[in-house]
């Protein structure tokens, strides 16, 4: 309490009293009653006016991420008008995104019942993450969908999404990538050349527009990739990998390889990211396998030969 130089405090009943609280809100006497009263006037006032720019600032930031409701959002009921989010959904816009790219690229690839195969995906994987979260910080994934390297796997459609939510592709070529009994990596390859087409006409610099999104890995069966593929972008050829070698991120050939893939995809997230500062993957589907069949029969591999037999 304020009790230096004899000064008294008026209670909120009127009554002067020597060193009390001057008001209900807990200011301190001051040098008299009335200086008192214009503190806390001007407290009360001040309160006032940072709460409502409190809450304007993030009202207005609000509207710019596209959470605003449209209706009135203070007491008094003004209203900020609707968001982008609903002026974009108002005019059927398709060009409007909700969520940022969530993952620097997703693997694809046929999954396999023996060791090869798993662990190849999984050095690619862990190898990729490594470099890329140097390249980009914490907080940018790269898809692996385990549940591939189970054996019975059933597709699933929420890899859409994930697609969707993806700068790159990695396509893990082997001669069965391309399958009209198992068409899942098909369709994830025609998914992600739509996505293509669609984002890089949105890149305003012509150089960056001749960058693809899909980043051929060829496992096996180098002489199999499709033209469409082959001949129009770089593949990175790991033919030559085996069980017997080092983790790829460790070994000699492999690791400088590696890190080439992972400076290509974050140089693409890096363009992209500008363009694409929100995402709406709800609405996004895979090609069925219908759609795409005409077009999968002319780039599946021609069958292995039989042991001892001419093609």
């Amino acid at each position: 309490m304020y009790r230096g130089r004899g000064l008294e405090g008026k209670s909120a009943e009127g009554l002067y009293l020597p060193g009390k609280i001057a008001a209900p809100t807990g200011w301190r006497v001051g040098p008299g009653p009335r200086a008192t009263w214009r503190w806390w006037v001007a407290g009360e006032l001040f309160r006032a006016w940072a709460g409502f720019a409190i809450r304007t600032v993030f009202c207005w930031a609000a509207r710019a991420l596209g959470l605003g409701t449209g209706r009135a959002i203070w007491p008094i009921g003004v209203g900020l008008g609707p968001g982008p989010r609903e002026r974009a959904l108002a005019n059927d816009d398709k060009t409007w995104w909700y969520m940022p790219l969530k993952n620097a690229c997703f693997i694809s690839f046929r999954n396999g019942q023996y060791d090869l195969t798993n662990r190849f995906v999984t050095d690619l994987h862990r190898g990729l993450c490594n470099e890329l979260e140097a390249q980009l910080g914490r907080g940018i994934d790269v898809f692996f969908d385990q549940e591939r390297l189970k054996g019975g796997y059933f597709f699933n459609e929420v890899i859409a999404e994930e697609l969707c939510q993806s700068a790159c592709l990695v396509l893990v070529y082997t001669p069965s990538y391309f399958d009209v009994e198992h068409a899942y990596c098909a369709r994830e390859y025609r998914g992600m050349l739509k996505l293509e087409e669609q984002r890089l006409a949105l890149l305003k610099d012509d150089i960056k527009r001749t960058h693809g999104l899909i980043v051929p890995v060829v496992f096996r069966g180098d002489k199999y990739l499709p033209a469409e593929i082959g001949s129009v972008r770089h593949s990175y050829n790991f033919d030559q990998f085996s069980l017997s070698d080092r983790c790829m991120s460790k070994h000699k050939k492999y690791a400088p390889v590696l890190t080439e893939i992972a400076d290509y995809i974050a140089e693409r997230y890096r363009d992209l990211s500008p363009q694409l500062t929100a995402v709406d993957c709800t609405q996004f589907t895979l090609p069925s396998v219908d759609d795409i069949k005409p077009w999968l029969v002319n780039v599946t591999a021609p069958p292995m030969p039989l042991p001892g037999r001419s093609k």
